[in-house]
């Protein structure tokens, strides 16, 4: 079985496991304690049992749970695997994981690191976030099985990654923490169009600005009360000047900030492995988890 104790010697073996070093660990432990606790008290039933009757677990310190659920983030076995690992039936380790990963997201809520899901009115953004005057925005696309069913099939595949997919925007502020995440798309879904689906973006006032890369291209034209900065194309028999090129080099080396952020959530494997799960909006919750934890560790480093 996979031993915490000897894993938490290493901030590098630890992370290498869990995605977390020891600090941003210990610091997430207490929330995830008291949601398992309150996650108890809500299914706990008024049939008493023996004592030492029922299912015996072999994980019984909320600190094994917690770094099982984030060992199945960061490195997304599956659950036979798992099962070999703690030395239990395969049933257990998938029990498991629809149990705590409700108590990782809410623990990571107890320390207001996720984010936004339901922002529907721009004073909702300003009193959540009320230092943000950039917003970096951008889609990112994570693998899954080929649907057996020819609508599915047709509907998830992305013909920029040309495979099989899910979709979400992200908008990251200039630390790379990620202020708000979309709904889980399917992968035909193209990032402008989800941009017109999420309402917050399309409202905000001029004073914030809107960093986007090409592929929102429109965004100005649909709206212009927005400040939106983007990179600038050339047209058809017109190529870009010196001048162009540099000041598209310059906006980059500043939108790069949500390329980091999403690169920090690919560290978790549950987002860079072909998803596999069969659970109703268990997608979303992974992502929804995923970008927690680097705000978790961002928030630590800081």
């Amino acid at each position: 079985m996979l031993d915490v104790t000897f894993a938490r010697r290493s901030d590098r073996t630890l992370k290498a496991l869990t995605g977390l070093r020891a600090s941003e660990f210990d610091a997430l432990l207490p929330a995830f304690a008291e949601a398992l606790t309150q996650q108890t008290l809500a299914r706990r039933s008024d049939r008493q049992r023996k004592p030492g009757g029922g299912s015996q677990y072999r994980l019984a310190c909320a600190a094994d749970k917690l770094f099982f659920i984030l060992f199945y983030v960061k490195c997304y076995p599956t659950v036979d695997v798992a099962g070999v690992l703690y030395r239990v039936h395969r049933s257990r380790p998938n029990r498991w994981v629809h149990t705590w990963l409700p108590a990782l997201e809410e623990a990571l809520g107890h320390k207001a690191v996720l984010p936004e899901r339901k922002i529907h009115e721009v004073e909702t953004f300003f009193a959540r976030f009320p230092q943000a005057k950039d917003l970096f925005i951008d889609g990112t696309e994570r693998p899954i099985r080929r649907p057996q069913e020819p609508a599915k099939e047709k509907h998830h595949f992305s013909g920029k990654k040309k495979r099989h997919t899910l979709t979400n925007l992200i908008a990251s502020d200039t630390d790379r923490r990620i202020l708000a995440l979309s709904p889980t798309q399917p992968g035909t879904r193209h990032d402008y169009a989800l941009l017109k689906d999420w309402p917050c973006p399309p409202r905000l006032p001029p004073d914030v600005v809107i960093w986007t890369d090409s592929g929102f291209q429109g965004i100005k034209t649909d709206y212009p009360q927005l400040t939106v900065i983007q990179p600038q194309k050339k047209t058809k028999g017109q190529p870009l000047d010196a001048l162009d090129r540099f000041l598209n080099r310059q906006r980059a080396r500043i939108r790069i900030r949500v390329e980091h952020a999403i690169g920090g959530i690919k560290r978790y494997g549950a987002l860079t492995q072909p998803y596999r799960n069969h659970r109703p909006h268990m997608d979303d919750q992974l992502m929804l988890v995923a970008c927690g934890l680097w705000n978790l560790h961002l928030k630590e480093v800081d």
